[in-house]
């Protein structure tokens, strides 16, 4: 306890280390002024908030807190087999440069379930993990205003950083150098994103960045500049704002590859509302299955520089921008939903190469708006005849063009649009990651049909049978009874979009 009986000078979450090996310290809530803690030997530190998820907020009730007021550690960990669990680091105003430092090689440590709030100066870390402390696991904290990085992997290899909320970062939120995994965080308000510096060499050897929900940073949400890096499932929205002024960076995206990042797969991510979607400077990348929506439309649509105009698009390969261009080749892009941005798809004017952007979805069944190249395509252009025979009134030019593409674009064939993406995600907000389809859904489709609600935004997302029993109204209370038999009878899932 913070007023427990204690003779000598050390802190006293210092003696309860030095009392133990191998076993458990339990730290009651109260606060530990100037009790600098060096683990150095394996222990399990319990604060009151063991295995409690701060889910966001900075409020658990009675907590236990360490302070300082020098720069130093508020825990350092030397030793091997460390768990800290349940801790409230910091005050609200700065103090130590980091407040758990992993360190000397000490691998298999475990930092879960912790407050990190308000470091300091220019080496401010939430969680620092040292090059040689690989197999570390950094899960269920909250890192709030670390004045450098919320959480940085040095170089450490098969480590874990998963489920964390880190907001108003001055730099990178999550910046991992070694091998490690990424995944169900919440970043939000930081100046940049995550950042991925690791080289893999193979899908064995990367950077896995999954399902994490990132947003309003003024830099990239995402950005690789390692080898072999697999983005998958991630939300990023309302990123790389920095670039809608005159001021900005432009020639950067939501999701980006620098040159270096060759061979990374980007798969079924969903990017909104910014001013670029997914961009790669490097070869071999692989854009697939991701929905990219409202580029360029909030922040603004293109820049002028000399005698080149920058188009903010749904996604952008290469680099247009003054001299120095960037031209990578073995780029693939398909099976995306890439609709309502300014540009859909942009690739640099002075590339040859040309681009695989085969059978996506360009907001309109008619294919997209091929502004800088010749002539419009046309179905027959794009589809065998024998496909041509079976083919549905859809395929048919009745629509307007989707989002616009430029030269040296292979878009033929194209998917004709729809906005079904998962059916029953009647709102189409994923609220927990994985689970698209919750009780909020069923809320919504509730007020529709009896409450003069509004309609969902996908239609057919609403039609939870995919049955249209009454021509002209595809919703209906059969909708209704099927999402409740999913969703508390253990009924069958809603069937696939088509």
């Amino acid at each position: 306890d913070d007023d427990s009986p204690q003779s000598g000078g050390i802190g006293r979450i210092q003696e309860g280390v030095n009392l133990v090996t191998g076993s458990t310290v339990n730290v009651a809530a109260g606060t530990y002024h100037n009790d600098p803690t060096d683990v150095n030997k394996q222990v399990t530190l319990l604060g009151a908030n063991a295995e409690v998820d701060p889910a966001g907020s900075t409020d658990r009730g009675g907590e236990t807190i360490l302070t300082r007021d020098d720069t130093q550690s508020g825990f350092y960990v030397t030793a091997s087999g460390v768990t800290i669990n349940g801790f409230k680091l910091g005050t609200d105003t700065p103090q130590s440069s980091r407040r758990v430092n992993i360190y000397d090689g000490a691998t298999d440590v475990t930092i879960k379930y912790n407050i990190i709030m308000n470091t300091w100066q220019w080496s401010g870390h939430g969680v620092y993990i040292s090059p040689t402390s690989d197999r570390a696991e950094v899960s269920y904290n909250t890192i709030d205003n670390p004045w450098w990085e919320g959480i940085k992997n040095d170089g450490a290899s098969d480590v874990v950083i998963s489920n964390n909320t880190v907001r108003n970062v001055d730099l990178f939120p999550i910046i991992v150098s070694g091998r490690t995994v990424i995944s169900g965080n919440t970043v939000l308000n930081c100046k940049d994103g995550i950042r991925v510096d690791y080289a893999g060499t193979n899908a064995g050897d990367r950077v896995e960045v999954i399902g994490n929900m990132v947003s309003y940073t003024e830099y990239a949400g995402i950005n690789i500049t390692g080898a072999h890096a697999y983005v998958y499932g991630n939300t990023v929205h309302h990123c790389n704002y920095w670039g809608s002024d005159d001021l900005g960076d432009w020639d950067y995206a939501s999701i980006h590859m620098e040159a270096s990042a060759t061979n990374c797969i980007i798969e079924e991510n969903t990017v909104y509302d910014g001013v670029n979607g997914i961009q790669t400077w490097a070869n071999n990348v692989t854009i697939t299955a991701n929905e990219i929506y409202d580029m360029g439309v909030t922040y603004g649509d293109e820049k002028v520089v000399g005698d080149r105009t920058y188009k903010n698009s749904g996604i952008l390969v290469g680099s247009n921008w003054g001299s120095g261009d960037i031209d990578p080749t073995g780029v693939v892009i398909q099976d995306n939903n890439i609709h309502d941005n300014y540009w859909g798809l942009f690739y640099s004017a002075d590339l040859s190469n040309g681009v695989n952007a085969e059978n996506n979805n360009w907001g309109a069944s008619d294919g997209p708006e091929d502004l800088n190249g010749t002539a419009e395509a046309y179905i027959g252009q794009c589809y065998s005849a024998d496909i041509m025979k079976n083919a549905i009134a859809e395929f048919f030019p009745v629509e307007d063009l989707g989002n616009g593409v430029s030269d040296n674009v292979d878009y033929c064939p194209w998917v004709p649009w729809s906005c079904c993406v998962v059916r029953g995600n009647v709102d189409r907000i994923e609220t927990t990651p994985g689970l698209p389809i919750d009780i909020i859904d069923l809320t919504y489709l509730v007020d529709y049909l009896f409450k003069s609600g509004p309609p969902p935004p996908c239609e057919e997302e609403g039609n939870i049978d995919a049955i249209e029993l009454t021509p002209g109204l595809p919703i209906d209370i059969v909708d209704l009874t099927y999402l409740v038999d999913f969703l508390f009878n253990g009924g069958p899932e809603p069937p696939p979009c088509s």
